[in-house]
């Protein structure tokens, strides 16, 4: 028996998953060793989304892409993690906080990490850790001011470019504008197609 969402595994006789709150599904969880990047890369998404609709915690995000990191060469899914990573205390479990969805630059930030996740581009930002950096760069000061305001989440302390600061951080973690406005176009005209598909525009879209 395993958690569908969060694949931990549990002894014949349970029934729900204890910190997903979901029934739980028989057999084993999947190999995520034998998953593609682009695999893990969906699969990161879905994680990103879910931490947005409060859904998991910190720790059951934490442990969600602790297994990712493990099994991909993907640069993105380590930046992108390392990046929110900054954004809450690791020291309590905890949901995102509500005045998330006030900060705008907030919400641009983790709508460009959903939308990169579900794209194929190749991460191209010398810096891929942000884990443990100071917070002394433009990327830093831009979104430092919005996570204040949420109570119970520190700055994004750490989320700065070092060496690519004059590139264009406003879009990161895609390289450029031309780029980000592409992916989101295309997969704004997939969701069209389907009548119950909300817009990428949210950040917390499901697949």
């Amino acid at each position: 028996m395993h958690c569908p969402r969060c694949w931990v595994e549990y002894r014949s006789g349970f029934l729900e998953c204890s910190d997903c709150h979901v029934p739980l599904a028989s057999g084993e969880p999947p190999d995520i060793s034998l998953f593609g990047n682009r695999e893990l890369r969906s699969v990161a998404a879905a994680l990103v989304i879910r931490y947005c609709d409060r859904e998991i915690t910190n720790d059951q995000f934490e442990d969600g892409f602790g297994q990712l990191w493990r099994w991909t060469d993907d640069r993105a899914v380590k930046a992108i993690y390392t990046a929110i990573w900054t954004t809450y205390s690791d020291l309590r479990e905890q949901y995102l906080d509500a005045g998330y969805d006030q900060s705008s630059e907030l919400v641009l930030f983790f709508e460009r990490c959903i939308l990169f996740l579900k794209s194929d581009l190749p991460y191209e930002w010398e810096r891929d850790n942000f884990i443990g950096l100071a917070p002394f760069t433009p990327i830093f000061r831009a979104l430092s001011k919005a996570a204040k305001k949420i109570s119970g989440n520190r700055p994004l302390a750490g989320l700065r470019c070092g060496p690519d600061s004059k590139e264009d951080w406003k879009v990161w973690p895609f390289k450029n504008e031309s780029d980000f406005l592409r992916v989101r176009a295309e997969l704004n005209q997939c969701a069209e197609k389907s009548e119950d598909s909300p817009e990428i525009g949210d950040p917390r879209r499901r697949d």
